[in-house]
């Protein structure tokens, strides 16, 4: 009630009815921002369900590598020379308080093309999780697993690390047709 800012970060699946529920009591001016999901789908969300004073911001928040290691929980202390990525809608002074927002959090703002952040995402996220899904399919997909399962090890787990997460890759795949022919196409003449 009265926030200046909301800072939403669920599943995509629930990011509509969230926005759908909170529409009529965002203050008006505030910002509204949420991390994760497509770019593209948020922005039409918002223009969809919040009123056009609320300035929107749909981002993806990318942790330094060298902070965070594969399946570690995030800490506030892992936002220190993030990139936190922006696509939105608002007033420039809108956009402006979220920048110094996330620049007081220790992260890095970068201004994004929403349809450009997606193709990228799609590439650096989405693809790899899918493939490890596949990975993990094909070697424990038949009778045999049960006789090699032992034999797979940490390599195994790190490279099928967020395989249950494949419907949820699955559509985001789907909502970027265009990227995601492009990155099949060049994960298809790698293996060539």
């Amino acid at each position: 009630e009265n926030a200046a800012l909301v800072l939403i970060n669920i599943p995509p699946d629930g990011i509509e009815l969230t926005i759908k529920s909170i529409a009529k009591d965002v203050a008006q001016g505030s910002i509204v921002c949420v991390i994760g999901g497509s770019n593209v789908l948020n922005l039409d969300l918002a223009a969809r369900h919040l009123p056009a004073d609320v300035g929107f911001v749909s981002s993806s928040l990318v942790l330094h590598p060298d902070r965070v290691q594969a399946g570690e929980a995030p800490a506030a202390a892992h936002v220190k020379d993030a990139m936190w990525s922006v696509a939105g809608r608002g007033s420039e002074a809108q956009m402006t308080a979220f920048a110094a927002f996330v620049e007081s959090l220790g992260a890095r703002t970068v201004f994004v093309d929403p349809q450009e952040r997606d193709g990228m995402a799609l590439s650096v996220d989405t693809l790899p999780q899918l493939l490890s899904s596949m990975l993990m399919l094909t070697v424990s997909g038949d009778a045999a697993w049960k006789e090699r399962g032992w034999a797979a090890g940490a390599g195994f787990a790190n490279a099928t690390a967020g395989a249950e997460e494949a419907a949820r890759r699955t559509a985001e795949l789907l909502a970027n047709k265009a990227a995601a022919v492009h990155w099949l196409n060049q994960l298809m003449r790698q293996c060539m």
